[in-house]
């Protein structure tokens, strides 16, 4: 009986935590012991929520309703006899598995019920997983699933700065730019973010559509622009990063970039200040 119980809620917690995206995305924080206890966690629910229901059914279905009787001088059916009318699931498959001589009689129903608990418990993560696509539906009132995966990508790097400003301009189309380990800079649009994995979170490789890209000066760190890609994105490759490899990300503001060129020419030398010096 507790191996009925034991191995579906061991397995229906692992397939809750794969089927349920809010889980799912944080699935690779959770490691060793931390990993088995939250499975293990999700294998409870679904064993009581199928318990619950196996105990109401049971209790509204599993029972033998009333007996009716024939007469032959009725001419019902041609033959005589008592009948009753029953639903009691319990009572029927507890005579089959005895008549197999799988159990002792006097058992033969709790195991039944037992039987179907476990199997109940492996179905409860798919309504896991319907109620949870149902309500993010609901609670976004659009069924796009790019919509849906900005909504979960956003909630689930609330932890993380970076990967936030990475979901929210690859979810509004909003120009990034991107500084490199190695001192480059990039400018462009994302199209595409790593999908996380069961050990793995959105921290592989970033898709990018460069607008355009420069250096940082070794010593000052000023950003020095060298090449402007075209704007005919049908013949611009796309180029793709290691999250590993990115030092700073940020949205980029072309006013921004404007006012930062001002101050800097109003801060150079006019040509008539250079000119009085030489005189």
């Amino acid at each position: 009986m507790a191996l009925l119980l034991l191995l579906p809620l061991l397995v229906s917690g692992f397939l809750v935590c794969l089927y349920d995206p809010f889980i799912y995305y944080r699935l690779h924080r959770y490691e060793g012991q931390l990993l088995y206890l939250q499975v293990g966690r999700y294998g409870i629910y679904c064993l009581l929520m199928a318990f619950s229901i196996m105990v109401i059914v049971s209790a509204l279905f599993s029972h033998s309703w009333f007996s009716f009787c024939f007469h032959a001088e009725c001419g019902l059916l041609g033959n005589s006899g008592c009948h009753t009318f029953s639903t009691d699931f319990l009572s029927y498959l507890g005579a089959l598995v005895s008549d197999i001589g799988l159990v002792e009689p006097k058992s033969s129903q709790a195991t039944v019920f037992g039987f179907l608990t476990g199997a109940l418990t492996l179905f409860m993560p798919h309504v896991w997983r319907f109620r949870t696509m149902r309500g993010l539906r609901k609670d976004l009132e659009s069924d796009d699933p790019k919509a849906i995966e900005s909504f979960l990508l956003k909630t689930t790097l609330q932890h993380s700065p970076m990967g936030s400003t990475l979901v929210k301009a690859f979810a509004y189309k909003q120009p990034v730019m991107i500084s490199m380990d190695d001192r480059k800079v990039y400018i462009g649009l994302i199209r595409s973010l790593g999908s996380p994995t069961e050990v793995t979170g959105l921290d592989l490789e970033i898709e990018l559509l460069p607008g355009i890209s420069g250096f940082r000066d070794k010593d000052s760190l000023k950003v020095t622009y060298t090449n402007h890609y075209p704007k005919d994105q049908t013949i611009l490759e796309p180029i793709f990063f290691k999250q590993e490899n990115i030092i700073s990300i940020s949205l980029f503001s072309e006013t921004i970039r404007a006012v930062f060129q001002k101050d800097e020419e109003d801060k150079a030398p006019k040509w008539y200040e250079w000119k009085d010096s030489t005189l």
